[in-house]
């Protein structure tokens, strides 16, 4: 196991850097890292033998990886280190596969509920909205009844004070 996860951290290393042909592996001092941030990393890279420099005696950090020198680096790694092949068998990827298969599955069941509750609710909203409206007028309008009423009430009332007080008057 231990292995498998140096593995890894030797081609997730490696595949930073950047060459672009493997030529010679080092033979004396690299002329082009001395300024370069990752010059330790670089140096046990080609003094291991993973990495060569180029004929000039260079690393050219700048240069990008092609598909050709990848398959070289995995290659190296796996002849130096013993790396099964595969480091998951076709198994266990299918059974990885067929679980997050059936997560995907109940998150899309899980989202078609809730998105027809969604549905639900918007709908539900609009008609509580309709309700609140209808008996919103309603109410203006028995209030401008009941307004009216009372004000009809209040003359007849002022017009019985008056008739009242006329007649205590005259008697």
């Amino acid at each position: 196991m231990k292995k498998r996860i140096k593995a890894l951290i030797y081609i997730v290393m490696i595949s930073c850097l950047t060459p672009s042909q493997l030529l010679i592996q080092a033979q004396s001092k690299i002329s082009d890292i001395d300024t370069n941030p990752n010059k330790q990393a670089i140096e046990f890279t080609v003094n291991n033998g993973y990495l060569p420099l180029y004929q000039d005696q260079t690393f050219r950090t700048q240069e990008t990886i092609n598909r050709g020198e990848l398959a070289f680096i995995i290659y190296k790694l796996n002849t130096q280190l013993n790396v099964p092949s595969a480091l998951l068998p076709d198994s266990s990827i299918n059974s990885e596969s067929n679980k997050l298969k059936g997560l995907l599955a109940q998150i899309d069941a899980q989202l078609s509920t809730h998105t027809q509750s969604l549905k639900n609710l918007n709908t539900e909203q609009l008609i509580l909205h309709h309700d609140i409206t209808a008996i919103n007028e309603t109410l203006r309008s028995e209030l401008a009844l009941t307004k009216k009423a009372l004000d009809q009430q209040h003359l007849w009332l002022w017009i019985a004070v008056g008739t009242v007080g006329v007649l205590t008057l005259s008697k």
